[in-house]
């Protein structure tokens, strides 16, 4: 358990969950694709210990029907915010990882952005890991480029619209009222290119 995780169980109940979800979901649709759950990076690394996605593989080596069902999911998805540089390399510590248990794997990246401070919505001091506007759409073109060098199969900005403003961090490429923050076009941009 981990500040701000939604899974309050052990890997060994997660791998079980993970299982038997893709028991019960390929049994209705066997063309389902089923996703490891969205983790970040640093929260393991920061307090030094293995990645979550190694902690259940570790876990689910027990069960004799992991490795032929290829651990009973299909992907992993990985959460990466503030440097866009890691958009490339927290990637191949994810991959590595797999490899150890003998996967290949797709790479997901659900969630990615940096938090602007100087956005009139934005409460949040400089400093830390946000950005000005300018930068975070910067941000945004350089992570979907880092994304498709580090072959990520899918990449997804968090998020679409402000919504809540939770902690002052206003994330959205598009304010609740609507106006656009200059990371909307930059995203605009990145689909068209790249």
């Amino acid at each position: 358990n981990q500040p701000g995780s939604s899974w309050a169980g052990d890997e060994n109940e997660f791998y079980l969950l993970i299982k038997e979800a893709n028991q019960a979901i390929k049994s209705v649709n066997p063309q389902a694709r089923i996703i490891f759950a969205g983790t970040t990076y640093w929260s393991d690394v920061l307090a030094g210990r293995s990645l979550f996605l190694d902690r259940v593989l570790q876990a689910a080596g027990r069960d004799p029907d992991a490795i032929p069902n290829g651990y009973f999911f299909d992907a992993v998805d990985i959460h990466i915010y503030s440097s866009p540089y890691q958009v490339f390399t927290i990637p191949q510590t994810y991959r590595a990882t797999l490899k150890k248990y003998g996967l290949d794997k797709p790479i997901w990246i659900s969630e990615m952005n940096i938090v602007p401070w100087n956005d009139p919505m934005s409460t949040v001091p400089h400093g830390g890991f946000r950005a000005t506007l300018d930068e975070q759409a910067s941000y945004i073109i350089q992570a979907i480029a880092m994304a498709r060098a580090a072959g990520v199969e899918r990449a997804a900005i968090y998020k679409m619209s402000d919504g809540k403003i939770i902690g002052g961090e206003p994330y959205g490429l598009v304010r609740d009222d609507g106006s656009e923050r200059p990371a909307y076009t930059a995203f605009q941009v990145a689909m068209q290119y790249l």
